[in-house]
């Protein structure tokens, strides 16, 4: 089977790749492989596979012929077996059936949270990723997975995903949750926008042929103490921040650490978005109108 245009598989059709596919549309021809037929996708999409990732039989009638595979699943849950059932079973599947044909340059969305520097380190691409949380280390297996492999592939480690319908911690204000914690910690994030943006701008990296890097940090330039960005929520709501204070028992806040972006912003990428105070102004400006 040929097609006109370069050929993305998007594997996993959620917030983030279904937002990709509509940058790429007019670009690219569309493959989508998911787990059900439950949602209509975008007539633009010229083929769609149902199946199970971690299942071979799912990979099997996809065509030879594929430039770009875009990796973006979710989990059904938060448990080690959810993830490890679409991350390494999956991938496993995917460099299986690819090794050896035209080899696809493989785009995973993985997670900061491979790190677990705590004690407020500057980290990037060379830090080591030793995971400390059950998900994390699956998530690290399957960054291997690619490693080990023969194929072409860039590893996407992005921090907190912010933005659009990601509302949790305005919420949390919202709702006067004693969020505010009794000692600083260092949080990273980046907005949807920028999440989209760059995984936009990388596969039309790849499919110019350009040179990409194998791994990247994605993050905003402006890692920032949680409780900072609380009292901006709080501000820009007009709430009293003294409502969101913790009581005796502050919360703790997992990971402490200074994401570097610099290889990102190398590529020539620039930040929609390039710290939290836009992003969250916009936000809290939605919800109140």
């Amino acid at each position: 089977m040929s097609y006109a245009k370069p050929t993305c598989l998007f594997v996993g059709f959620g917030q983030i790749a279904s937002r990709v596919f509509e940058d790429l549309s007019s670009e690219i021809e569309s493959l989508v492989l998911k787990r059900t037929a439950r949602e209509v996708l975008p007539s633009a999409v010229r083929e769609i596979f149902i199946g199970d990732v971690a299942d071979q039989e799912a990979w099997c009638s996809l065509p030879d012929n594929i430039d770009v595979i875009l990796y973006c699943v979710t989990p059904s849950g938060r448990s080690a077996e959810a993830y490890e059932r679409v991350f390494v079973r999956g991938l496993e599947q995917c460099v299986r059936r690819f090794v050896g044909s035209s080899s696809p340059h493989i785009v995973f969305v993985s997670s900061s949270s491979v790190f677990s520097q705590d004690n407020g380190e500057i980290v990037d691409e060379l830090s080591a990723a030793m995971p400390s949380s059950p998900t994390a280390t699956v998530i690290r297996q399957a960054e291997r997975i690619l490693e080990q492999s023969n194929l072409a592939h860039t590893v996407v480690r992005f921090s907190g995903i912010y933005g659009a319908e990601r509302l949790r911690m305005v919420r949390q204000v919202l709702a006067r949750e004693p969020v505010l914690s009794g000692s600083e910690r260092l949080s990273n994030r980046i907005h949807e926008d920028d999440a989209v943006g760059f995984l936009v701008f990388l596969i039309q990296k790849v499919l110019a042929r350009q040179d990409v890097e194998a791994l990247y940090i994605a993050s905003d330039s402006a890692p920032v103490d949680l409780n900072e960005v609380y009292r901006f929520i709080a501000r820009q709501l007009g709430i009293d921040a003294t409502f969101i204070e913790a009581g005796a028992e502050p919360v703790r806040r997992t990971g402490n650490k200074r994401l570097s972006n610099k290889r990102m912003l190398n590529t020539g990428y620039g930040l929609q978005y390039p710290d939290y105070r836009q992003g969250y102004a916009e936000m809290c400006a939605r919800i109140s109108g």
